[in-house]
């Protein structure tokens, strides 16, 4: 504490051997995934969807598209404004390229495609 000056507020020091912990670990826990090159895009889409549709559906179509990197719904409702018998459900989707940027154009067709493969095979609309 003297020779790095720290006089105030509790310290704590921890070390962690890698040799002894990695191959404690299950050969299919270990994964790397470097930090992306280029930049990503993220967009929301707000789907009206009959309630007999799980989310995981709808994520499962989303997923599809090769540009998607991840997927998460973030927010459920019904009721006022929303058709008796559906939900609305907003994603928010995260489109990334490790090999490139990505075009507006690019993440725009890519969206475009995903809202036209939900409403072919779930009946899904946007909400507007």
């Amino acid at each position: 504490l003297e020779r790095f000056d720290v006089t105030a507020g509790a310290v704590v020091l921890f070390e962690l051997d890698l040799e002894l912990l990695l191959p404690a670990m299950f050969q299919s826990q270990r994964r790397f995934v470097p930090l992306a090159r280029f930049p990503g895009a993220e967009r929301d889409m707000a789907l009206l969807v009959d309630n007999s549709i799980p989310a995981s559906r709808l994520e499962a179509i989303i997923r599809r598209n090769p540009l998607v990197e991840r997927v998460a719904l973030f927010d459920v409702y019904s009721g006022t404004g929303v058709p008796k018998g559906q939900s609305s459900l907003a994603f928010r989707i995260h489109y990334q390229l490790a090999t490139e940027t990505l075009t507006a154009e690019a993440v725009n067709a890519a969206q475009e495609q995903i809202l036209r493969d939900l409403v072919r095979e779930t009946g899904a609309r946007l909400r507007g």
